[in-house]
């Protein structure tokens, strides 16, 4: 968990409305720190503490001009009022705990049972304000996926990893290629991740947790995002990256995020928040450029959406939300762990993401 830097950064000191509401923020950082430093073991302070973080960080990393302004406006609308800041951060703490238990549960569901599971294309419309089929934009999971992988060069984008499949049945030159690229590990199936997921999936326990995506991006003013990604609005490919397995499950739980290169069209680097991300995966190092041989019919992911997917991936990170709420599941897995790994291999996901949440 990070102490929220004395300022604000660049040209977001030039913002009068922005600087006074941080400044409300810091003060009640250092109000809420001082408490819980009279009480160590109190964990709804630490929780607290984080809530306050969160709305500081956004401020600092939010997903646009818009979106910072009416978090200050919320701010500067407590005048001050410490429990009504942690009523606002409380919020986005709780719906990003939701967001990343539906990501491990819909992870768990697939990775126990068989691998048509991953097609169930009903698992990825229906949410917004229309479920009719947009023009130019693939009806199912199944069609997006097939088409993301050509600009993405059937290699997942986090990893580098290349795809099984392409290396068994691709042509000669793909093979080639893939051997002079010298890459470190065993081509794995990959496949297509939204890099926004709203999605509804009545099958994971405790009800539908994707609306929390909803509920963040609204609250955030990004209302044109969600017409954007409404019903089957969420396949189109500028909402959809390459990944293996591993790396998707980190990507949804925003520990892995992409930011993008100033004046370099395209270009990214790959940030993450695991201390030994090289025990887990081989994520890709230094400036990525993301192409397509079709950008009218395979477009390139939105940088909108990635920059909203970093926004809330910094927040969660930096704040200290993530590894509160990872903790928390960890527990909950670790309950949940059997004495003994089934023979089946049926035990490998929560095996992973315990070993996941162990490093990071």
């Amino acid at each position: 968990m990070s102490k929220l830097p004395r300022t604000l950064s660049g040209r977001l000191q030039r913002s009068t409305k922005l600087v006074s509401a941080y400044s409300i923020i810091l003060l009640a950082e250092r109000d809420v720190e001082g408490r819980a430093l009279d009480s160590p073991d109190d964990t709804t302070l630490q929780k607290h503490l984080i809530c306050i973080r969160i709305l500081g960080y956004f401020l600092e990393y939010g997903p646009g001009d818009k979106a910072r302004s009416l978090v200050a406006s919320e701010i500067l609308g407590s005048y001050g009022d410490t429990e009504g800041l942690l009523a606002i951060g409380c919020w986005y703490f709780e719906h990003f705990e939701r967001l990343l238990r539906y990501s491990k549960q819909r992870m768990e569901r697939l990775d126990s049972s068989n691998p048509q599971s991953r097609r169930c294309s009903s698992d990825w419309a229906g949410y917004g304000p229309s479920t009719e089929p947009v023009p130019g934009v693939p009806l199912t999971h199944d069609d997006a996926e097939s088409l993301v992988k050509r600009p993405d060069n059937f290699h997942c984008l986090l990893t580098g990893c290349p795809d099984r499949r392409a290396c068994i049945d691709g042509d000669d030159a793909f093979r080639e290629q893939v051997l002079k690229e010298n890459y470190d590990g065993i081509p794995s199936t990959t496949y297509g991740c939204h890099i926004i997921n709203l999605v509804t999936d009545s099958r994971v326990r405790g009800g539908d947790y994707s609306m929390s995506t909803w509920a963040i991006l609204q609250r955030l003013g990004l209302q044109t995002v969600l017409e954007e990604l409404g019903g089957h609005g969420v396949h189109r490919l500028e909402n959809m990256i390459t990944a293996v397995s591993d790396a998707q499950m980190l990507f949804n739980e925003l520990r892995i995020w992409f930011v993008a290169v100033p004046n370099s069209p395209n270009v990214y680097e790959i940030h993450h928040n695991l201390e030994r991300w090289e025990f887990y995966a081989k994520v890709q190092a230094g400036k990525i450029e993301l192409k397509t041989p079709d950008p009218e019919n395979c477009p390139l992911p939105s940088p909108r959406y990635l920059e909203i997917h970093a926004a809330c991936a910094r927040v969660t990170h930096f704040s200290g939300a993530g590894k509160y709420i990872y903790k928390r599941l960890l527990k909950e897995d670790s309950e949940d762990m059997p004495p003994i790994l089934d023979a089946d291999g049926s035990s490998a996901g929560l095996l992973a993401r315990l070993l996941a949440n162990k490093v990071g």
